[in-house]
C-alpha cells in the first residue's frame, strides 16, 4: 500500500476519508475528521490517526498521480542532504532510517547521562 493511497473508513465511529501515510514502523490515516496519534507529515490534512484495531477500512484506492511531499535538500559542509520517507541521503551515501533512529536514540541517552 503506497503512501498517498486514498481510503474511506470508520475511525472512532465516524465515517472519514483521506490518505495513507507510513512513518517509523506505523501506518497513519491522514484526514480532517479525528485527531489521534499524530504523524509528522499529514499529507495536507489536519489530523492523523495511527491504524489500529478500532479502525474499519471500507475502501483503498491507489492514486498514481499522488506526489509524495519532499523536503528541500540542504547543504551541509558541501554535501547535499536529502530527507526521504525511508532514508537520508548525504552526498552519494544513503543512510537508512533505522540507522538514523539508532543514532538519535544514542544521542538522547547521552544527553540524559550528561544531565545527571
Amino acid at each position: 500500500m503506497p503512501i498517498g493511497t486514498k481510503f474511506t473508513g470508520v475511525i472512532g465511529g465516524t465515517m472519514t476519508e483521506g490518505r495513507i501515510n507510513k512513518e517509523r514502523d506505523s501506518i497513519y490515516l491522514c484526514q480532517n475528521t479525528r485527531c489521534g496519534e499524530g504523524c509528522y507529515k499529514k499529507l495536507g490534512y489536519k489530523y492523523s490517526w495511527r491504524l489500529d484495531k478500532t479502525v474499519i477500512i471500507e475502501s483503498l484506492t491507489a492514486d498514481p498521480e499522488f506526489d509524495k511531499p519532499k523536503l528541500k535538500p540542504i547543504l551541509h559542509r558541501g554535501d547535499e542532504v536529502e530527507f526521504g520517507f525511508s532514508c537520508v541521503k548525504v552526498g552519494k551515501e544513503t543512510i537508512a532510517n533505522t540507522t538514523i533512529l539508532a543514532i538519535a536514540k544514542e544521542l538522547r541517552r547521552m544527553a540524559r547521562e550528561e544531565k545527571k
